[in-house]
Parts: structure tokens; C-alpha cells; sequence
């Protein structure tokens, strides 16, 4: 069995998902009136938000520093400064602006305690910076003032998923029991519903086939509302995968298949698709096109430790037993403490052992 990319895939997604969510400089009433003793600063702030409405950040950060020299206590101007340095640390891949961030959104709530929106964004930004279980408090906070708070719910869910991932398996149950929140509130919530999938997956992963099928299930739900989601279309395929491997039944490796070659009728070098498809095929027992799979995977990301590991291996139930220690060996060249690779080193060598013992 090879352990398919599941999580990589799902990072990227919330990213962008929650990007938008992040998208509150419009939903924020302003704390004053207009008048005109304060036109100016109304001025700069639609200044700073048409700046971080075309990703401009540091720029837009700038102005809001303008508005917040004018007026220190203007919690638009606090909040909207805090959610542009979210924004700037998404563009930069720098977590400190995360955390500069939550400075900012403490001196709103300072002043506001009780705004929702500032609550759910604080907790964003923990979730950001991976401190999961701080996120959830402040997500918490939110929805005890407002339950139905769409963003909060499915951001508490996604935070839960990676307390469970990689901390308390437990967790995983409590995020798809938030999912189901948020559907019960907004039935055609693809976010949700893709969240609930992955979910599905990682408890798979301890309760087994039935938790797969449900896993299908639900992507197909999202499928059915959008047919090219590349996403879904990849965890339903691992699902699948997931299943076969379970159950030892064949056609399902061959449903899997079906659905990396979907993904890659859309977007030819998928990475990951080209990975699993391959995969999958190897399970069939098709080990010469599996490598052919492998070698495209390859072509564009030639340093994948999982995917040179899987072509060794492959190579190894050919009997190309040379091929696959040199393949072996450029995975570990890499990483020399994989232990996938460590693994399927030792087979491999244990093998030929025993070929020159005869």
C-alpha cells in the first residue's frame, strides 16, 4: 500500500478559501459617521481598501497607518490594518506578519470586545501561525456571540482536522460534527462539504471501509455541484484507493484511476495525479505502466522522494533489482531518513542477497 499525498492538497485549499473568508474590510461597519470633520479619514480608508482589494498590502497598511494616526481608536482602521498584514503574510510566506497582526486585532477588541468578526479574524490568524487549539478558543468566542457564524464554524473545523492529524485522532470526529453545523445552515456549502471528505479520510484511516464510502459519498456531492473541482476529484480517487486496499478489491484501484484521469484531462502535469495514477496501477499489478506514470510525475518534479520510491519499488517487482537500488539510492540521497524509503531499501537488497546467494 502507498500512502497517497493527502494532505499537501488540502493545505493549498483552505489557503485559499480562507483567503477569501479574510475578506472583511466590506462586512466591518465603520465606528463613525459621516461627516465632515471626518471625510478624510473615510477617504483614506477607501483608499487603504481599494489597495487591499488589488492585493496591494504594504501599501494598503500604509494608509490605514494614516487613518490610525488621525483617529488611534477607529477599530475599522485597527481591523482592516490587521487583516491586510494576514494578507501580506499569505503573499510573503512570512508568519511574523501573522503575529504582528494579532496586535492590532487586540487593540480593536480593546475597544470592541464583543465584534464577532474581529474574534473569528484573531482566531484566523492563530490558526495561521498553527497554534490550533488558541484558534479555536477565539473561533469559540465568536460563536458564542453568534452561532450561526459561517466562517468560524468551518475555520473550527479545519482547525480540528490538524489537531487530529497530527495530535488527537479524536478531533477528527468533532470537525466533521462542526461540518455538519455549517451544512445544516447552508446545505450547498462546497468548503464544508470538501472539508467534511477530508475528514472522512483521515478517520478512514482507523474505522476502514465504510468511513471511505461515506468519504465518496460526499465528494460526490460537491462533483455534482462542480464536475471539474480537481480536489475533490483527487481525494474521491484516493478514497477509492484507500478502499481497494482495505477490502482487496481491484476494481476500485481501477475507479481510483478514473478519477487522477479526469484531473488530468484538465491539467495534463498534475503533479499528485500522475503520482497516484501510478500508484494505482502498480496495485493492479501493472508495474511496466505504472513506471511510466512515475516517470511523468518526474519529468516535473525530479527530487520527490515518495514517487522515486515507488518507481524502485516497482522496478524491484520487475526484478530489475540494479535499477531499483539506484533509484533507491536517489531518494535517500534526498532524504536520507525516509522511512518509506529506509523500508523498501531493505527489501530490495535483502532480494538481492539472496539472487547472488544461488
Amino acid at each position: 500500500m502507498y500512502i497517497l499525498k493527502i494532505n499537501d492538497v488540502f493545505i493549498i485549499v483552505f489557503s485559499i478559501v480562507s483567503l477569501t473568508s479574510l475578506l472583511l474590510l466590506s462586512t466591518f461597519n465603520l465606528s463613525f459617521s459621516l461627516n465632515e470633520e471626518n471625510t478624510n479619514i473615510t477617504q483614506i480608508l477607501n483608499t487603504g481598501d481599494r489597495l487591499y482589494n488589488e492585493s496591494k498590502y504594504q501599501e494598503a497598511i500604509d494608509w490605514f497607518d494614516k487613518a490610525i494616526g488621525i483617529d488611534p481608536k477607529n477599530t475599522y482602521a485597527l481591523v482592516s490594518k490587521a487583516v491586510a498584514l494576514v494578507g501580506l503574510g499569505d503573499s510573503l510566506g512570512n508568519s511574523s506578519k501573522y503575529q504582528e497582526a494579532l496586535t492590532w486585532y487586540d487593540k480593536a477588541l480593546a475597544i470592541d470586545p464583543n465584534n464577532t468578526d474581529t474574534l473569528y479574524s484573531k482566531g484566523f490568524a492563530l490558526h495561521d501561525l498553527k497554534r490550533y487549539e488558541e484558534a479555536i478558543t477565539w473561533y469559540d468566542k465568536a460563536l458564542a456571540l453568534n452561532p450561526k457564524h459561517i466562517d468560524a464554524l468551518y475555520s473550527k473545523g479545519v482547525a480540528l482536522i490538524e489537531l487530529g492529524r497530527f495530535q488527537e485522532p479524536d478531533r477528527i470526529q468533532e470537525a466533521i460534527d462542526v461540518f455538519d453545523k455549517v451544512l445544516a445552515a447552508d446545505p450547498k456549502n462546497i468548503d464544508a462539504l470538501y472539508s467534511k471528505g477530508i475528514a472522512l479520510i483521515e478517520l478512514g484511516q482507523d474505522q476502514g471501509s465504510n468511513t471511505y464510502q461515506k468519504a465518496i459519498d460526499v465528494f460526490d456531492k460537491v462533483l455534482a455541484a462542480d464536475p471539474k473541482n480537481i480536489d475533490a476529484l483527487y481525494h474521491r480517487g484516493s478514497a477509492f484507493y484507500y478502499l481497494g486496499d482495505i477490502l482487496n478489491n481491484l476494481s476500485k484501484f481501477q475507479d481510483s484511476i478514473g478519477m487522477f484521469d479526469r484531473i488530468l484531462a484538465i491539467e495534463p502535469d498534475h503533479v499528485l495525479a500522475l503520482y497516484q495514477k501510478g500508484n494505482s496501477l502498480h496495485e493492479l499489478g501493472n508495474f511496466k505502466e505504472a513506471i511510466i506514470w512515475y516517470n511523468k510525475s518526474l519529468a516535473i518534479d525530479p527530487k520527490d522522494v515518495d514517487v522515486l520510491t515507488s518507481k524502485a519499488f516497482t522496478l524491484y517487482k520487475i526484478g530489475q533489482y540494479q535499477e531499483a537500488i539506484n533509484w533507491i539510492d536517489k531518494a535517500l540521497t534526498i532524504e536520507p531518513d525516509n522511512v518509506r524509503a529506509l523500508e523498501r531499501e531493505k527489501i530490495i537488497e535483502q532480494s538481492v542477497t539472496g539472487v547472488e546467494n544461488r
